[in-house]
């Protein structure tokens, strides 16, 4: 792509009686001495995109207009612009390679695009990347980061072949302390790396690549296996231990248990977790873990605490939870018996929730070291309770769907019951980095807030990275479509059940969620003390109901992956069992020992919704007890059945997008979700226009300055705003959510797209324009469409179709008003001297530079009107 510059300028203040009818473009690479004229034909359009520029060269511009009586004075001199050569590695096929043990690498994204098919780095609003790949021939540790970028940047790392079907290895958007990114990981020898820089939100701007390479020692046996524990069961234990301290530089391949007395033994090709088989009941059994690199095998851990396995009856175990009661049988009444064929031994369950009190007695010995982005000192113990119970259901000896499971617990909700969406992120990358390719793991989700991309986004990598999602419809009788990450269509969306199988009042519903499961009125583990149990009531209950079902499915065949985990346990699931599924729902109830349904056939979405209130004011339900929640999320729970309430309508929160020179914020979301359905959208009147109207932008898409206004949607909702006319300008403010796109039209053309930041007071020319023909038009990062009112495009004589200036009849003076009318005269400097820009391939001074004061035509009698004021403005 060769070196632009793309430049627009207001019209002049007066056309000197005569409409403008070409603007002439000059520029100096001498700082003004010499000036050429820029070739590009007659145009009344007050914008033009310069091509065939000298790359390297300084270049400053000017503009004058012209009309019947000749050519006006000439704008103020612009700032200078210096080209720059075109990107060779805005294609993923020209990625520029790195080499050596460090380095840094400048350039930029400001005419970058992006790829069919191309990830989006970890972040919202993707839009133009550049590429590089690396390769190393040792083993060692790379760290590369975007620090000195002038933009809120993503970074992504990458193997593969081709940009559609790459495979994610890491990414970020924001490190500590800043808008820049950071990623630090382990490259394997040999392989090829592909690294992409792209921006948070469409940002665009200058890059700052810098990259460091770390050589390992030569690499040792791994240590000794920590913290054996097993299990009993019938005839065979299921042992768990946490890995070494060290791999010993090389990654652990395997890891072999043995049993004493006998030898029996078991071995893993990653899990931290194996079934001894072939024991003899009756008789007491330790175990010993070894690992083993390429280097060779470690010592043996220290023997475990001896178990003793037992014979199990064939009829199944009383449950001590109606919810168990109910997932192994297909209909009621309840019979007293929870029967499973596998106990969800091998698999891993992350808890992402509130920490898990690791020595309660339904968990104990099956709780791995985890993870929390909480700073409060509790580390992953769980001081609010919810998160406790949710793993005992999953994985509880007495209250659990599979009670051989191992509970790692991923802390990112406080003692409150909330936390952050980046918090909850976090905990997601941390999952991801920390999964073992090949080791069965299922990620119960009992949380959720306001529709997100970015965490949808994170769910979805997880799942990509080989683990089964399991997450909570919410709570607010609404649609799961309208929340994160119960909206997130790779993940399994639960709702709730009473016991007598009709939807927990308070459940969402609707074509995003997947299965029902018991949720309403569920005793598990409580979190005051090891032997506590409590009972709570929420989608958040339901969850981990199917979380232990997934467990289960893997534990039977381990090699699963999540699409087909979820398929199992939608084809199993019992149909039409659920009294008022609510509107567009599956109905389909979850069945723990996952044989194919007999009228799996019978699988039509629910088209009614039956009701028995008339009260006029939105009501819904909230878990009676449970913490504090985001709007419309995902489940939280109560200490009993909820109760119905009515409620106010509240603004969703969503993610802050500070400027770069600031820290980013976030939104609070929380594991349990008040009653808040969401509000009525206010249809915009499409006004009729006389000029054609344009397509609505896509989300993190700036058109070109001119794209015509678009036709708004029938779902557009009002956007309040205020647009006042300060002399020869407008004054917008307005209030956008954040992360969305503000676009201003003028006269029906596109005049700037800004951040909502920038928005919230923002000028731009009138060029002759009144507030009344100025839209707004926002475009969240959901894609939901806010405007003012459409702006009306004067038809008739008078303007120029390609021209966005008003013209105007310059009278003389009254000293000569004898004369009669005037002649037309040369259009006045006017606005001419303000020349607003956009860039593409350069770099732009520092802005609110000043230019001097614009004389008027030598034939004009106009006086000077206005200074040229320049604003940098880079996209």
């Amino acid at each position: 792509m060769p070196a632009v510059v793309e430049l627009d300028w207001d019209g002049p203040t007066s056309d000197g009686g005569a409409p403008v009818t070409d603007y002439v473009i000059e520029y100096s690479t001498d700082s003004g001495s010499t000036w050429t004229t820029f070739a590009d034909g007659t145009s009344t359009t007050t914008f033009a995109s310069l091509r065939g520029l000298t790359v390297g060269t300084a270049h400053v511009f000017r503009v004058s207009a012209v009309n019947s009586s000749g050519r006006g004075v000439t704008s103020s001199v612009s700032a200078s612009v210096t080209p720059i050569a075109a990107l060779v590695n805005d294609a993923f096929s020209g990625a520029v390679a790195i080499t050596g043990t460090s380095g840094r690498e400048n350039s930029s994204t400001r005419t970058a695009t992006r790829e069919v098919g191309e990830p989006n780095h970890g972040g919202y609003g993707a839009s133009a990347s550049i590429w590089y790949s690396y390769t190393t021939s040792a083993a060692g540790t790379l760290v590369i980061d975007t620090m000195g970028s002038d933009f809120d940047t993503l970074l992504g790392v990458y193997t593969g072949s081709a940009v559609n079907s790459l495979t994610t290895i890491r990414t970020n958007d924001d490190a500590g302390g800043g808008n820049w990114s950071r990623i630090e990981f382990a490259p394997v020898v040999d392989t090829q790396y592909w690294i992409a820089i792209d921006g948070y939100g469409s940002r665009k701007g200058s890059t700052v690549f810098n990259w460091a390479f770390t050589e390992a020692p030569p690499a040792q046996k791994p240590g000794v296996p920590r913290s054996v524990r097993a299990v009993e069961g019938d005839a065979r234990a299921t042992v768990y231990w946490t890995a070494p301290e060290s791999d010993g530089g090389a990654t652990i391949t395997a890891y072999t248990v043995t049993a004493s007395p006998g030898g029996r033994t078991c071995a893993t090709s990653g899990a931290l977790t194996c079934v001894v088989s072939s024991l003899t009941n009756g008789t007491a059994y330790t175990f010993t873990v070894t690992a083993t690199n390429s280097v060779g095998t470690g010592d043996s851990s220290a023997a475990s605490d001896a178990v003793t396995p037992r014979a199990e009856s064939d009829g199944g175990v009383a449950p001590l939870s109606w919810g168990l009661d109910r997932i192994d049988q297909r209909a009621l009444p309840l019979n007293n018996r929870y029967t499973r064929t596998q106990s969800g031994a091998g698999v891993t369950v992350y808890v992402i929730d509130t920490g898990v009190r690791a020595t309660h007695s339904e968990l104990s010995g099956r709780v791995a070291a985890g993870f929390t982005t909480i700073s409060d000192g509790q580390g992953t113990n769980d001081c609010q309770g919810h998160g406790t119970h949710v793993a005992g259901t999953v994985a509880g000896t007495n209250y659990g769907v599979a009670p051989a499971a191992l509970v790692v617990p991923v802390r990112v909700m406080n003692c409150s019951g909330s936390g952050s969406t980046s918090d909850i992120i976090a905990g997601i990358d941390w999952i991801i980095t920390h999964h073992q390719a090949g080791v069965p793991a299922v990620a119960n989700m009992s949380l959720g807030g306001p529709r997100s991309a970015a965490l949808d986004l994170a769910v979805s990598r997880g799942v990509a990275d080989g683990v089964t999602f399991v997450v909570a419809a919410g709570n607010s009788s609404l649609s799961a479509c309208t929340v994160s990450p119960a909206g997130e269509p790779s993940a399994i969306t639960v709702g709730s059940t009473t016991s007598t199988d009709e939807r927990s009042s308070f459940s969402n519903f609707g074509s995003c969620l997947d299965v029902f499961a018991p949720g309403s009125n569920i005793v598990s583990a409580g979190h005051s003390s090891d032997v506590a149990t409590r009972t709570l009531s929420g989608t958040s209950m339901a969850a981990p109901h199917v979380a232990g079902i997934a467990a289960l499915a893997l534990s039977q065949n381990s090699a699963m992956s999540p699409a087909e985990v979820a398929s199992a346990i939608a084809s199993s699931a019992t149909r039409n069992a659920v009294t008022n599924p609510g509107t567009g729902s599956l109905n389909r109830l979850a069945f723990s020992l996952l044989t194919p349904a007999p009228n799996a056939e019978d699988d039509s979405p629910t088209t009614t919704t039956s009701t028995t209130s008339t009260t006029v004011a939105p009501t819904t339900t909230t878990p009676s007890g449970g913490g504090g929640g985001g709007d419309d999320g995902g489940g939280g729970g109560g200490d009993d059945e909820p109760v119905t309430t009515t409620s106010t309508t509240l603004p969703r929160p969503t993610r802050i997008v500070a400027p770069p020179t600031t820290s980013t914020t976030t939104s609070t979301t929380s594991t349990t979700m008040p009653a808040t359905p969401p509000t009525t959208p206010t249809t915009v009147p499409t006004a009729s226009v006389s000029a054609p109207r344009g397509t609505v932008p896509a989300v993190g898409q700036r058109p070109a300055v001119g794209a015509a206004a678009p036709q708004l949607p029938p779902t557009a909702r009002a956007l309040a705003a205020a647009v006042r006319s300060v002399g020869r300008t407008l004054r917008i403010e307005t209030q956008a959510p954040k992360g969305s796109l503000v676009h201003i039209y003028r006269n029906g053309e596109l005049v700037r797209s800004v951040t909502p930041e920038e928005a919230k007071t923002l000028s731009i020319p009138s060029n002759g324009a009144s507030a009344e023909d100025v839209q707004i038009v926002v475009v969240t990062r959901t894609g939901e469409v806010l405007a003012t009112p459409p702006a009306e495009t004067p038809t008739g004589t008078g303007e120029s179709s390609g021209d966005k200036s008003s013209m105007t009849t310059t009278t003389q003076p009254a000293s000569q008003a004898n004369a009669g009318k005037a002649a037309a005269t040369k259009p006045n400097a006017g606005n001419c001297g303000k020349l607003n820009r956009q860039v593409n391939d350069h770099e732009w001074p520092a802005p609110n530079e000043r230019q001097e004061q614009i004389a008027a035509p030598a034939h004009s009698n106009l006086s000077p009107t206005r200074t040229s004021t320049w604003r940098a403005r880079l996209s």
